[in-house]
């Protein structure tokens, strides 16, 4: 949990379960209240691609994708064909940016997980699935639902991934300073272009990765209706 920066659980709440406060800001003029059904044992975020609804959490020095990364997705797609390609989780502007989506939702039903970034007015670097279909039954248990990651090692090395099963790789140095920004889930970095999902948790981690063995617990794990961090000594 030392890397652990948010936690977002979405059980009927934006609230930022990982000891930053970094809560979803929904007063603000520029999204709307969020919409919560049932799935993945429990209550669910859900954006239909549709309505203007997006989750927007206020800058802060903790949303650092400067070094190292590991950012986790618990989603499901519904099924539902002809929808456009949609942003799940994004931050910064024109020249530094992170950006994880899932593409085009064709007429087979099928759609991929995608992440595109950019540092210091660089090159776009863009990984797109085409493993693994994140369109299935929408059904209220976890079995329904797809882990997305997007982790960047000590190396500069990007890897998307979909329920462990890696969907490309990229190189990408320097630091991508989205400081100033807002993050969005459920949008792009400008707050705009929604996706068709359903998103039971975001785990998001800065300084660090987890280890392929720390993945697999969480990966493997009933979903918690709640989570606690807590520091210090631990007696009786």
């Amino acid at each position: 949990t030392k890397y652990l920066v948010g936690f977002w659980n979405f059980m009927n709440t934006t609230r930022d379960e990982g000891g930053y406060d970094l809560d979803g800001n929904e007063s603000s003029s520029l999204i709307t209240d969020a919409t919560y059904v049932e799935g993945c044992d429990g209550k669910v975020i859900s954006f239909d691609g549709n309505e203007s609804k997006a989750v927007r959490i206020d800058d802060d020095t903790h949303i650092n994708f400067a070094g190292q990364f590991d950012i986790i997705i618990w989603c499901n797609i519904p099924f539902l064909s002809n929808k456009n390609a949609g942003y799940l989780f994004s931050k910064g502007d024109a020249n530094d940016f992170i950006k994880i989506s899932h593409t085009a939702i064709t007429s087979g039903n099928v759609s991929y997980a995608k992440v595109e970034l950019k540092s210091n007015g660089g090159s776009t670097t863009t990984i797109t699935g085409s493993n693994v279909n994140l369109v299935t039954t929408s059904t209220n248990d976890s079995s329904a639902y797809h882990f997305i990651r997007v982790k960047r090692d000590e190396n500069g090395l990007v890897t998307l991934s979909v329920d462990g099963t890696s969907e490309g790789t990229a190189t990408l140095t320097g630091n991508i300073d989205t400081s100033g920004n807002h993050l969005y889930i459920g949008a792009d970095e400008s707050g705009a272009n929604f996706p068709h999902v359903r998103i039971a948790n975001i785990r998001f981690y800065s300084g660090s990765y987890l280890k392929d063995d720390e993945y697999t617990i969480v990966k493997e794990s009933r979903r918690m209706p709640n989570i606690m961090k807590f520091g210090g000594e631990v007696w009786k």
